[in-house]
């Protein structure tokens, strides 16, 4: 049997993504390992699955895997390059998708311009690894300081609590409105070719 895959890339990361929406599969850990090889399969950072939604009020499913098989929790860049596929591949004509996930349901928004947005709550956005990682510079006092320091730091200050903060970062644009308590995220993702690999 022959399964058809895209690969994607966005903010750096390479994704092999599989709809089993018109088509079925039951992918195990080893073929995961298999495939994300560089040398001898596809070659990716994760897999992301497309299935059918469990729950009625939500539009797709969407399962994410390491190259070693191990369920990961979904990412923005997961997102991103989920809602460009399906708007690609006109699977989907609504521009407004909802996910369900590992942890929970995520919304995500296409723009006529190609960019995906996804919106996190303030208090969870300050958890994630992009949070974590993302190095900031706020002036002298708070000098490399990451973003979720950064979020912190502007969140104790009563005098910013209605800021909107902008910051933009190669094919990444973070919106942050300390008022509504929340963060968006919007990025491109690009399809770099379409496959099939037997299973």
């Amino acid at each position: 049997m022959l399964l058809r895959f895209s690969k994607m890339h966005c903010l750096g990361d390479d994704l092999m993504l599989v709809e089993l929406l018109s088509q079925h599969a039951f992918i195990n850990p080893r073929q995961v390992q298999q495939w994300s090889s560089r040398a001898r399969g596809v070659g990716f950072k994760r897999l992301v699955l497309i299935e059918v939604p469990r729950q009625p009020e939500v539009d797709f499913s969407c399962r994410v895997y390491a190259q070693d098989g191990t369920e990961l929790d979904c990412s923005f860049v997961d997102l991103c390059c989920v809602t460009r596929l399906l708007m690609e591949k006109k699977l989907t004509t609504q521009h407004e998708l909802r996910f369900d996930t590992r942890t929970g349901q995520q919304n995500t928004c296409l723009s006529i311009d190609g960019w995906v947005s996804v919106e996190y709550p303030l208090q969870n956005f300050t958890q994630l690894e992009f949070a974590q990682s993302w190095q900031v510079d706020l002036g002298e006092n708070y000098q490399d300081t990451n973003l979720a320091a950064a979020l912190s730091v502007k969140q104790q200050d009563g005098q910013h609590n209605k800021l909107r903060l902008e910051l933009v970062k190669d094919e990444l644009s973070l919106s942050l409105c300390f008022e509504q308590q929340k963060v968006e995220l919007r990025g491109l993702a690009t399809r770099t070719f379409e496959g099939q690999i037997r299973i």
